[in-house]
């Protein structure tokens, strides 16, 4: 199901459309398309944290390089197959938001 876009969104295809560090050619970019959340792949979990901060720069979907804290990972299971998922936090500013890097079958891939 295709779903309008929520403000994050907005600001991902202003900067694709509009910033002269977009990667995409910007002629004619119509936005990405963005789908709503899948209701069988909600999942509960807890923070599992680490006792030392490992530090990492990692390349942004704006393609800036930032240097992101490794603050613990995440346990899940999907379709039965455990998971463990790296959870960071930005080393460059005070932000509480947690960020969690990940690739799927769709990774790579528009349709």
């Amino acid at each position: 199901m295709e779903v309008g876009p929520d403000q994050v969104q907005v600001e991902e295809d202003d900067f694709f459309r509009n910033d002269h560090d977009s990667p995409i050619d910007r002629g004619g970019f119509a936005g990405l398309k963005y789908f709503g959340p899948d209701p069988a792949l909600r999942l509960e979990t807890e923070l599992h944290r680490i006792p030392v901060l490992k530090s990492k720069v990692m390349t942004t979907s704006k393609g800036t390089r930032q240097l992101f804290n490794e603050i613990g990972y995440f346990e899940i299971s999907i379709e039965g197959k455990s998971v463990r998922l790296s959870a960071y936090q930005s080393a460059e500013r005070e932000d509480s938001s947690i960020f969690i890097p990940f690739r799927d079958a769709t990774s790579g891939k528009e349709g």
